[in-house]
């Protein structure tokens, strides 16, 4: 992942400049795919490791409570429950 993020990121800056032309807009939108795609391989590092098992997260990793994602699971299943009570008997 981190491989195919880093030649995607290298190639842009050559198709944007063919794409857009002139230094400042290519510059502008390397930037903004390097920070998409850094923010999104971050993301998928936490996903693959959400405990911080293999210290791939920094310092703290993140943290990830079981219970309390279970617990507003819950209330949103209940929300969503109580909300279908009040539809109209044409709407069922």
């Amino acid at each position: 992942m981190q491989l195919l993020c880093d030649v995607l990121v290298g190639f842009s800056s050559l198709a944007l400049v063919s794409r857009v032309g002139g230094i400042f807009p290519t510059a502008l939108g390397t930037a903004f795919i390097t920070l998409f795609y850094s923010s999104l391989l971050s993301l998928a590092k936490y996903f693959l490791d959400p405990f911080d098992n293999e210290d791939s997260g920094g310092k703290h990793g993140i943290s990830i409570n079981a219970d309390t994602i279970l617990q507003e699971t819950n209330i949103g299943i209940e929300r969503w429950r109580r909300s279908a009570a009040w539809l109209p008997d044409t709407g069922r």
